[in-house]
């Protein structure tokens, strides 16, 4: 017979049959400091038990998430990010892993922090993003708290490009462009300045974009000549 007895006081006795001389204890709480005795029994009684051995459970990862408080947009490409550690966690985590994927093409960001509030940077314009967040105490990762959020859009990363003029006419000239290779968010307009060589001032063409944004642009300027 085995007896184990907890730290707070705690007891309950396990009976082994047979001349086995080991034993596997379990349903033990993790991090917890146990006692155990062995007393042996046979036909006519049982003996006193050992003397008491101390030995203290391995950890084991948190089984609960962490809880996200808030997100939100900071400065440019910027998100703050605040949350609470697992639930009965105690003083226990060590430290949190935040991994941002971004939806749709796998791509993920990693951060190893020791607080409850954190920035993450360098994430793309107009984007979503799978925010997961994990505790650690030692003994691994906790299950992950998860959200999704978008970052917010900033001014185009470059021009137009593949800029092209196509003459048409006398008076006619087709101009052709693509969108620029960052547009860190939804285009709504181009502005087209063009001037004659000798004149000083430019005149502006504002083009609104509506509905579907294709890659590559056509328009053609007409009246050169009042330029």
């Amino acid at each position: 017979m085995c007896r184990i007895a907890t730290r707070t006081g705690e007891e309950r006795t396990v009976t082994l049959y047979g001349n086995s001389t080991s034993a596997i204890v379990s349903g033990l709480l993790p991090l917890t400091q146990y006692s155990f005795s062995v007393s042996a029994e046979n036909a006519a009684g049982m003996s006193e038990f050992s003397p008491a051995i101390i030995y203290r459970t391995l950890g084991e990862a948190l089984r609960s998430a962490p809880i996200i408080e808030s997100i939100r947009n900071t400065s440019e490409g910027c998100i703050n990010v605040t949350w609470k550690g697992p639930l009965n966690a105690g003083d226990s985590v060590t430290g949190y892993r935040l991994m941002a994927h971004r939806v749709g093409t796998g791509t993920m960001n990693e951060w190893h922090v020791k607080s409850n509030e954190y920035m993450l940077c360098g994430l793309s314009f107009n984007t979503a993003f799978m925010l997961s967040i994990e505790a650690d105490n030692g003994y691994g990762y906790s299950p992950s708290a998860t959200s999704i959020f978008y970052t917010d859009q900033s001014v185009p990363d470059g021009p137009p490009e593949d800029v092209e003029a196509h003459t048409i006419s006398s008076s006619i000239v087709t101009l052709t462009w693509s969108i620029p290779r960052k547009p860190n968010g939804v285009i709504i307009a181009y502005q087209i300045y063009m001037r004659r060589k000798e004149d000083a001032q430019f005149r502006t063409i504002r083009l609104k974009v509506h509905g579907d944004v294709p890659s590559r642009y056509a328009y053609n300027i007409t009246e050169l000549g009042t330029i």
